[in-house]
């Protein structure tokens, strides 16, 4: 393999990764940057960690803007974007990387999430959560899945910077 050339298998459901990203030793909370965190309109970000269903342990960090009644979060998973891939899940484009979108309205405070395939056994997943309403509505799914795929673009961008 060249180096800088993914290493996709062809059977994968993304398209070939610009540049693996190893993400295994960058801290979630550093992939907002500043700039980022003042246009969303948070402050630093919290860290946790948490297993999921399969055993896998994942390293996240949330950012709350309680003016807007937006939610943001980074969890990095050491495990294979492929996991996300699903029925009525499509394939989107970060930044050169592919990514599952998964859409989700549990209650009505929509949330849109991207799984991003950066390594063969490593995952980013950016979510975005809105609680606010207008007219007694929630904030359209189109609009708050228009701001993740803004907010992992930054994401990937400051990945690809800070990954070894």
């Amino acid at each position: 393999m060249l180096a800088g050339c993914a290493a996709n298998t062809p059977d994968s459901s993304f398209p070939v990764r610009p540049h693996d990203i190893d993400v295994g030793r960058i801290d979630p909370c550093a992939l907002l940057t500043s700039e980022t965190r003042t246009a969303l309109g948070v402050r630093d970000g919290e860290s946790s960690r948490n297993t999921l269903d399969d055993g896998v342990e994942a390293r996240n960090c949330g950012w709350d803007n309680f003016d807007t009644g937006t939610s943001y979060s980074v969890q990095i998973v050491g495990i294979s974007a492929e996991a996300a891939v699903g029925s009525g899940r499509s394939i989107e484009n970060v930044a050169g990387y592919g990514a599952v979108q998964q859409i989700e309205t549990p209650g009505s405070a929509p949330s849109c999430a991207l799984v991003v395939d950066v390594d063969d056994m490593q995952m980013m997943r950016v979510l975005v959560l809105s609680t606010h309403y207008v007219d007694g509505r929630p904030r359209p799914i189109d609009d708050v899945c228009g701001e993740v795929l803004h907010v992992a673009t930054d994401v990937v961008a400051r990945a690809r910077r800070l990954a070894p």
